[in-house]
């Protein structure tokens, strides 16, 4: 069962995807842009990507469903915290829950923005 340590904000802003976790660290997971009526997204590590999405947050959603918690506790780890480097305040974001299982993060579930 997913806790609330494993609940996590994704944001868009400023051409990027931004994670940050419940004890406020930020990191940046990789590109979002908009490409021509619809939006896309490429993230940093294991090259995660999508397009066809009609709004951000509907590509932070489909992030969400495509990641594990094991990925971004990776990327928590791995990556600095850029908090004071990024104003989030008015970014579309969406709250996720990644999954808990050992499925690879490649094993991808068909994007629903296409």
């Amino acid at each position: 069962m997913v806790t609330r340590q494993h609940t996590f904000t994704l944001y868009a802003a400023n051409g990027r995807v931004y994670a940050q976790n419940v004890a406020g660290k930020v990191v940046d997971l990789g590109e979002l842009r908009r490409d021509g009526e619809s939006y896309a997204y490429l993230l940093d590590a294991d090259e995660i990507r999508a397009e066809g999405f009609d709004t951000p947050e509907a590509a932070l959603r489909d992030i969400g469903k495509n990641i594990t918690f094991l990925y971004l506790d990776g990327q928590f780890t791995a990556l600095p915290d850029v908090r004071s480097e990024v104003v989030l305040d008015a970014a579309a974001s969406v709250k996720v829950e990644p999954r808990n299982d050992a499925k690879s993060d490649t094993e991808r579930v068909p994007p629903t923005g296409l």
